[in-house]
């Protein structure tokens, strides 16, 4: 798989699997989109996605009404330092930009060298089905 970016879709980001899978195959900007009302835990979970991967992690919400909820809009950009880089407002629909550079990602990597310390062998449990676990 070549090198850019990557779809993550809503919940699966509070799974460090499949951000660590979607990282190890080359993404070094993941998009996110998602629903939620929740605005405080998701950038909780979505910095430490971007810091424990070394990558770039764009994250999209709506804002307004869904039903009977209140969307938190707060969609951001976060650097592979686990920064925010920009925000977006809770309340009113915006466009955010921000110029990345592949050179932090490469950088964060080497300096938070999580990929190199891994020890798949120890992590076999997450591979198997929870009903499996538990027998």
């Amino acid at each position: 798989m070549d090198h850019g970016s990557l779809v993550s879709t809503c919940y699966d980001n509070l799974f460090p699997e499949s951000c660590r899978c979607l990282a190890l195959n080359g993404a070094e900007l993941i998009v996110a989109p998602y629903a939620t009302p929740l605005g405080d835990p998701w950038e909780n979970f979505l910095t430490t996605r971007a810091l424990e991967n070394g990558v770039y992690f764009a994250a999209c919400n709506h804002v307004g009404r869904e039903g009977e909820w209140n969307m938190s809009g707060k969609s951001l950009v976060i650097d592979p330092r686990g920064t925010i880089l920009c925000k977006a407002s809770p309340a009113e629909e915006q466009i955010l930009t921000v110029e990345i550079d592949r050179a932090q990602v490469i950088d964060a990597r080497r300096r938070f060298p999580l990929f190199r310390d891994r020890r798949p062998d120890s992590y076999t449990a997450i591979t198997s089905a929870t009903e499996s676990l538990h027998s």
